[in-house]
């Protein structure tokens, strides 16, 4: 939560006849940009997850199933954590 945000909850302390609909909004604009943190991490989490299966001790780097992957999604080619779409039919 930004500093900014934590003062405003914190203003709030001197002023106790407020509505508090103010801070329930502040905190589910929070919520929102938290949520979509974890959604992206979680993705990100699955993307290596993937790739390391690619690759396993024991190789070199120009054996390593990860690099090879990761050069292919640079030449947007379909990779391990980014496959082709399946065709429809």
């Amino acid at each position: 939560m930004p500093l900014t945000d934590v003062q405003r909850l914190l203003s709030f302390v001197d002023q106790p006849q407020a509505d508090c609909g103010d801070i329930n909004r502040l905190i589910d604009e929070h919520l929102v940009r938290v949520r979509a943190r974890l959604k992206s991490m979680r993705a990100l989490e699955k993307q290596l997850t993937t790739l390391r299966t690619h690759c396993e001790a024991g190789h070199t780097a120009s054996e390593c199933g990860i690099l090879q992957e990761l050069v292919s999604a640079a030449h947007g080619e379909a990779c391990a954590c980014h496959p082709a779409p399946s065709p429809k039919g």
